[in-house]
């Protein structure tokens, strides 16, 4: 990539590269993460292109947005809205725009932009919905929890629009979480069940409650199959990996849940969650080392978090460990 990159400099100084090859060597860097180059060769396209800038913005801007480089993407659509590339009715910058604002931690911001889209399009359920994903992006659960229950029932009653349905899948699917994370149980099992109500194979809704339900001994011989199912679905999901490990955990089959949790914390920055989980069936296995190993590298990334319940939960770990 990086030769690539150095060919298309040169021709651009002698004056040789097209519109069309500086389109390629953005594309190129794009792919390969070399982030300035990206920009460099995006700005010039669509300087050059103003009138047919819009799915070169779209394509820059999510690009990023995907790679996490989150500032840098609400950079790109801010100039893309500036510049006016869609017609002033179509809010789909705006909404890019205040994805990239959330995952950049500027959630009121993000609010202002989301709610300049809906006053272009008042009764759009994907716009509320965005809104309300916000919010719980930000953290504010319980208005992020109300934000939701007003999109269900305004929209509940319409099985017509396929549309809707999705939207209103995400929602109980954010529901859920955001009862686990208040500490509601039953209600997120609920939120699950109702998902699972209208699609009996929703992989993630599966996957979901059969971890709830691992996680609290309950029905487990549902949630190992629960999580079997998502894993078949998805072999490369590291959090469905973990989900079947943790059921096969509860179940005292700690090699079979070893194994798949070995898998789960292949990548590069494991969740905490994992490297935690992991951890514990090292333990029952007896296998203290390496236990104490995983729960110090679940103590980095719960910090990273700044997760205090679970960063004192592992710390009690390690420390019983060390006894």
């Amino acid at each position: 990539v990086k030769a690539v990159l150095a060919a298309a400099d040169k021709a651009g100084k002698a004056g040789t590269l097209s519109i069309d090859e500086q389109l390629a060597a953005a594309l190129l860097a794009l792919e390969g993460e070399q982030w300035e180059a990206a920009g460099k060769y995006f700005q010039k396209v669509v300087d050059a292109r103003p009138d047919d800038s819009a799915p070169i913005y779209l394509t820059w801007g999510l690009g990023l947005l995907l790679a996490e480089e989150n500032d840098a993407s609400v950079r790109v659509f801010r100039q893309a809205l500036d510049r006016k590339s869609l017609p002033d009715d179509n809010p789909a910058f705006r909404i890019y725009l205040a994805s990239a604002l959330a995952y950049a931690g500027e959630g009121a911001e993000a609010l202002k932009v989301i709610d300049e889209a809906i006053d272009l399009d008042k009764d759009n359920p994907r716009l509320m919905g965005r809104r309300a994903w916000i919010l719980y992006q930000s953290k504010d659960y319980p208005k992020a929890k109300e934000a939701y229950e007003r999109l269900l029932a305004k929209f509940g009653d319409d099985y017509e629009t396929p549309e809707v349905r999705d939207v209103l899948r995400e929602a109980r699917l954010v529901l859920s979480n955001i009862e686990v994370l208040t500490g509601t149980m039953p209600a997120a099992e609920e939120w699950l069940q109702q998902v699972l109500d209208e699609y009996p194979r929703d992989v993630s809704a599966q996957n979901d409650l059969g971890y709830l339900w691992a996680d609290q001994g309950k029905h487990l011989h549902r949630a190992l199959r629960m999580t079997q199912y998502a894993v078949n679905q998805e072999p490369d999901n590291h959090a469905y990996r973990d989900s079947l490990g943790w059921a096969l955990h509860r179940l005292n089959r700690n090699e079979e849940a070893l194994e798949q949790l070995e898998k789960a914390a292949e990548e590069e920055s494991p969740d905490g969650v994992i490297l935690d989980h992991l951890a514990d069936i090292y333990s029952s296995l007896g296998k203290k080392e390496e236990a104490l190993k995983h729960w110090k590298r679940a103590l980095d990334a719960f910090d990273k978090e700044q997760d205090a319940d679970k960063i004192k939960a592992t710390e009690q770990k390690i420390k019983q460990a060390g006894k």
